[in-house]
């Protein structure tokens, strides 16, 4: 006699049989369950880390825009038109005349 059977009658007979068949239909409906639970977690964590890569990666980029314009402002403020060095014209000279 299964579950079913016994939800439709009045008076409920409670053996071991059903006592194994209520528990084997629990146990599925909680393995069910908990397999949903999974995958949502799985699904909201693969949002999350989606979410920190391209948070992460922008961080990056601002960082990296930052360092890149601080580095570029120094070497602005250190060159000056005397640190500069300078070519001898007639090493100019013979680097042209030694093109084909």
């Amino acid at each position: 006699m299964s579950i079913q059977e016994l939800e439709g009658k009045r008076h409920l007979i409670w053996d071991d049989s059903t006592n194994e068949e209520y528990l084997a239909r629990v146990q599925q409906l909680a393995k069910e369950k908990a397999k949903e639970i999974i995958m949502l977690a799985e699904l909201e964590a693969e949002g999350l880390r989606a979410t920190a890569r391209h948070e992460g990666y922008q961080e990056g980029l601002v960082q990296a825009q930052a360092e890149l314009d601080q580095h570029t402002q120094a070497m602005w403020r250190s060159s000056s038109p005397s640190s500069v060095p300078r070519e001898r014209p007639s090493s100019r000279a013979a680097v042209r005349t030694s093109w084909p």
